[in-house]
């Protein structure tokens, strides 16, 4: 048996509630104000506010509509706003929420965070920094877990300055090992162990080409280490009996040795003269104005080792004078004074000396005589120098070639030990 159903039952639930709403505003008519009664004239009545009774009907309608629809059940309320409930703290833990840098210290569970990667400790391998005392995870940071004993200090990236830094012990010597090595004992050692030191040794011995019992005796030939870290940077010296020299270098060995005798005498020559243009040069300033040039000065090697010989001034080896002599108390003199006295008189007649010496005001022959002379002895100084060194390289490179021949010859010889 079918029902039938009036039309009034499938009505939208939003158009009944406006409706009635409507209906309920037309049944309620707006009541007349009447203007106040008044005497004077020109006074117009107020207009109603037609916009403000409007709103208000049309809100009292909405309300109407609204308790209409809640009453049918046919809208759900409106949804809540979220709450966002306070992070829980780990009891027992710090009170402040941040580590050194600013990074949050704890994630919302509660769990402290750790390295620059900011997660909880997942049980892999961590490092600790000396500075701030948070710690990373090796693989963060580029440390590996079997170097952490190679390490003497660490800082991280965030403590790191130019005068902190990551320090780091010595590793031991032998290459699989990655251990630091004993320098702190006594003696300092090379090595982890003095087993790992064993081991070192015996890997250099079998890369060697030499084999084991000349090394052996090689160590026993020298009481120091530094004497056997020497070895080897030059030829070991042969018997006297085995040197065999070529007359060429016979000779050559002897007009070396000559040579080096020559410049010797040079040397002391050019002491002489530099030390006489000195007192020279005090006696132009002590005359005043003039040239001041002196004759002896220009003579030649020859000439001036025969006239040298005989100077008063030669025969002290104190320099000369380069200021005014003091005057000293007489309580004050003893026997070094008077040797002094001596070299000084012999200066003094040196410089009251008036042979040879040029008194010219203006002389243009003499020109820059001072300058000329002192770099002269300059230069024949240096060279000097650079000559005798080459006689030195040409003379070891002889006795080498000397000795080369005799280990051949005679495959004997005996360490060389440092002087």
């Amino acid at each position: 048996m079918s029902r039938s159903v009036s039309p009034s039952t499938t009505k939208d639930p939003y158009e009944a509630a406006i409706a009635a709403a409507a209906a309920a505003a037309a049944s309620q008519k707006p009541k007349k104000k009447r203007a106040p009664a008044t005497k004077k004239k020109g006074i117009a009545k107020p207009v109603v506010k037609k916009r403000a009774a409007a709103a208000s009907t049309s809100a009292a309608a909405f309300n109407t509509a609204a308790a209409a629809m809640a009453v049918s059940g046919d809208e759900a309320a409106p949804p809540k706003k979220k709450v966002h409930k306070a992070v829980a703290v780990r009891p027992g833990k710090k009170t402040d929420t941040t580590n050194a840098v600013g990074q949050p210290k704890y994630d919302k569970e509660g769990r402290e965070l750790y390295c620059i990667c900011r997660k909880p400790d997942t049980g892999k391998w961590m490092i600790g920094c000396d500075g701030c005392e948070d710690w990373y995870h090796g693989e963060c940071v580029n440390i590996k877990e079997e170097d952490a004993d190679l390490i003497d200090k660490y800082y991280c990236q965030y403590c790191t300055t130019p005068t902190l830094t990551t320090t780091w012990r010595r590793m031991c010597r032998l290459p699989s090992c990655r251990r630091p090595a004993q320098t702190t004992a006594t003696p300092p050692s090379k090595y982890c162990s003095p087993d790992h030191g064993i081991l070192y040794m015996k890997s250099l011995l079998s890369r060697s080409a030499l084999p084991a019992s000349e090394v052996a005796s090689l160590t026993t030939s020298v009481p120091t280490v530094s004497e056997f870290h020497s070895l080897g940077t030059r030829l070991p010296t042969p018997p006297p009996s085995a040197l065999k020299a070529y007359p060429s270098e016979i000779e050559r060995l002897e007009g070396i040795k000559r040579e080096r005798e020559a410049l010797e005498r040079r040397r002391v020559r050019t002491e002489q003269r530099q030390r006489y243009l000195g007192l020279v040069i005090r006696r132009k300033e002590r005359m005043g104005g003039v040239c001041g040039f002196d004759e002896e000065l220009a003579m030649d090697d020859g000439e001036w080792d025969v006239w040298v010989v005989n100077q008063a001034w030669t025969k002290s080896p104190a320099p000369p004078r380069q200021q005014k002599r003091k005057v000293r108390d007489e309580d004050e003199s003893s026997d070094d004074d008077s040797d002094d006295d001596d070299t000084a008189d012999a200066e003094e007649e040196v410089l009251e000396k008036r042979e040879g010496v040029c008194v010219k005001k203006q002389c243009r022959g003499h020109k820059g005589w001072m300058g000329l002379f002192k770099e002269e002895g300059e230069v024949t100084e240096r060279l000097r120098e650079e000559r005798l060194v080459q006689l030195k390289q040409e003379e070891r490179r002889i006795r080498e070639r000397q000795k080369r021949r005799a280990l051949k010859n005679e495959q004997e010889g005996r360490v060389e030990r440092d002087a």
